[in-house]
């Protein structure tokens, strides 16, 4: 496969939250059996539609419906007519009904939720066919273990079990003397779907005594801020259902205080700039002389956040000192004047722009409906910026970037054109012989796109139906294909499938993905990092790994990816037997940006997988 071919694959997979984009040439990954391909050319007037040939298999797969005739009425109507329901019951540990209790119920790409009545019984109707994970909550309870149920269960028992309770202290680093008034709460909830921070609760004791009841159980962290010291999250092992925690200790350290003014380039006062910074994050806003106040900070460096809406937004460093006040004067620039045009097939067409800064801030605007945009107040310096369109003529998502160095007060101008569609690939995703995947997920294409300024990298995106079926409007010319699959917890990571196909205009072709077959891994992070977007790539061979800079990335051979999900765990399938360099990643620190990395690294292993192994591994993350 050509070397550009290889960095559009890889391009492909973007799997963390936080808008990293990863340049990476993979390589060839084999998938067992060999997909067919069947190009069927483009026809004047309607005719009986040419056989499909399937995958050479012990078992006949029928050709997949092309999604029009997924879309007919009659299937519209029955799909209505195949909702079903997961009925069950809710009760504590000594099996008494627990009422009001709130049932969730989800799978990749759909949910559902009901209370139970007076006696724990809950019905989960209007739901699809299906397997789901179901979870209860209520105030009154730690949150149930998921269990897993399919549709038209009727015994799905879910137990609440009981809250715990925190005993502990709060003590000066200083001098070990109690901390007599500060304010703590639950911050974590391990394991949790949707981690929620408790309410602050104040404490006045002259011995800095303080009980935190009604805890859930999962647990894993307080924070805790006092007048004087600096705000601290305190992590601990997991509390258990109906434990009585005690003898926890917390130290507070003296905090910073750190007084500035706002100002801009002639400087002025700038009121109502918003300013943050710190762990936990403080906040303050500008008064009309420009002032502003944060205590409880840390002592050392802090990157403070700046943005007011009149000018670009600003990053800066400040350095802190425990025990006193720290002052500082920050300056906002004008910013820079970035406009331009959106069109697609050559006429303008509404679509969003995203500015992303070298210091880490982001900025977006809403084109208007004939393409044009502006965006003001951009920071001075180097950008990256992505234009992503939606066509009505076809299916998928479109998007480009483009990188641009800009100056304060100097208007720049960056335009975005979308080839219109003029194919289309069309398939069936299988999980076993005639058995289409279910779990929802999304086909990406790369294509490269010819304009004055040079070739740019284009991409598109369209769904995986639940009935495993995809279909994707491409210009033509070469494209690389890869797979996105989902799972309950959010991702099931990402497929490289070394599609890479030349489409003629006018063209329709036929692409089923097979997934049986191949190595199981499934990661699972330990540490401060792991619940934090983070992700795994998976390298062929033993790799040393230093940090993650453009040089290198080109340099190894990317097997697979996949994000981490809440509860600190990612699955890699289709592994062929060997040895493999798993490395824990996280979107890179502003620092890191400026010295040319494209990650943060956060552990590696290295593990060898036979045929068809299903392996666990555990990472530990460096905390940072």
């Amino acid at each position: 496969m050509p070397a550009k071919t290889r960095w559009m694959v890889a391009a492909a997979i973007v799997l963390l939250a936080f808008a990293v984009f990863l340049w990476i040439r993979p390589r060839p990954v084999s998938f067992a059996p060999e997909p067919v391909v069947t190009k069927t050319p483009p026809v004047a007037a309607p005719g009986p539609e040419s056989p499909v040939a399937s995958p050479p298999q012990s078992d006949p797969v029928p050709p997949a419906p092309f999604v029009e005739d997924l879309l007919t009425e009659e299937l519209l109507v029955d799909a209505m007519a195949m909702r079903s329901a997961i009925r069950g019951r809710v009760t504590d540990r000594w099996g008494k009904p627990v009422a009001r209790a709130e049932v969730h119920a989800k799978d990749a790409v759909r949910s559902g939720s009901t209370d139970t009545d007076k006696d724990g019984n809950y019905d989960l109707s209007d739901l699809e066919p299906g397997n789901y994970e179901l979870v209860a909550t209520h105030e009154d309870y730690s949150d149930s273990s998921p269990i897993s149920a399919a549709t038209e269960s009727s015994d799905a028992h879910l137990l609440l079990p009981p809250l715990a309770t925190i005993d502990g202290r709060v003590v000066a680093v200083r001098d070990g003397q109690p901390v007599a008034d500060f304010r703590i709460r639950p911050e974590a909830i391990a394991g949790s779907l949707m981690p929620e921070e408790g309410q602050y609760k104040r404490v006045r004791d002259d011995q800095g005594r303080f009980t935190l009841d009604r805890i859930k159980a999962g647990t894993t962290a307080v924070s805790v801020g006092a007048k004087g010291f600096a705000d601290a999250v305190i992590t601990f092992p997991a509390v258990r259902a109906d434990e009585a925690r005690e003898g926890l200790v917390i130290r507070l350290d003296t905090g910073a205080v750190l007084q500035g003014r706002v100002v801009d380039a002639q400087g002025r006062s700038v009121k109502f700039a918003r300013v943050s910074g710190g762990i936990p994050r403080r906040g303050a806003v500008s008064e009309t002389d420009g002032s502003f106040s944060l205590d409880s900070l840390p002592a050392g460096p802090i990157e403070l956040t700046v943005k007011h809406e009149n000018y670009a937004p600003k990053v800066v460093q400040v350095g802190l000192a425990r025990g006193i006040i720290n002052r500082t004067t920050i300056v906002l620039d004008e910013g820079a004047v970035l406009e331009g045009e959106i069109t697609f097939g050559g006429k303008g067409a509404p679509g969003v722009v995203s500015v992303h800064h070298e210091s880490g801030t982001t900025q977006n605007a809403q084109a208007a409906e004939d393409g044009h945009y502006r965006i003001e107040g951009v920071p001075d310096g180097r950008l990256r910026v992505e234009c992503t369109v939606e066509p009505f003529d076809c299916a998928g998502t479109r998007s480009k970037s483009k990188e641009i160095a800009v100056a304060d007060g100097v208007a720049s101008r960056v335009d975005f054109d979308f080839p219109s569609g003029t194919a289309e690939v069309q398939g069936t995703v299988f999980t076993a012989p005639g058995t289409p995947y279910r779990g929802g997920g999304r086909v990406t294409a790369l294509y490269n796109d010819f304009t004055l300024d040079g070739p740019t990298l284009g991409t598109i995106r369209a769904e995986i139906t639940l009935s495993g079926t995809y279909s994707i409007c491409l210009p033509s010319g070469g494209v690389s294909l890869s797979l996105m699959l989902f799972d309950s917890s959010g991702y099931e990571g990402s497929i490289p499938l070394n599609f890479t196909l030349e489409l003629q205009d006018g063209e329709h072709l036929r692409r089923d993905v097979f997934l049986y077959g191949g190595a199981t891994l499934r990661i699972t992070l330990t540490g401060r990092n792991a619940r934090t977007g983070s992700a795994v790539l998976v390298f062929a061979g033993e790799v040393a790994v230093r940090e993650i800079t453009e040089s290198f990335m080109n340099s190894v051979s990317v097997i697979g990816q996949a994000p981490i999900d809440i509860r600190g765990t990612a699955t890699v399938r289709g592994l062929a037997p060997g040895t493999y360099t798993v490395l824990a990643i996280a979107p890179p620190t502003p620092d890191e940006v400026r010295a040319g990395s494209l990650l943060s690294v956060l552990g590696t292993a290295t593990v060898v997988v036979a045929q068809d192994q299903e392996l666990d591994l555990s990472i530990s993350t460096r905390l940072n």
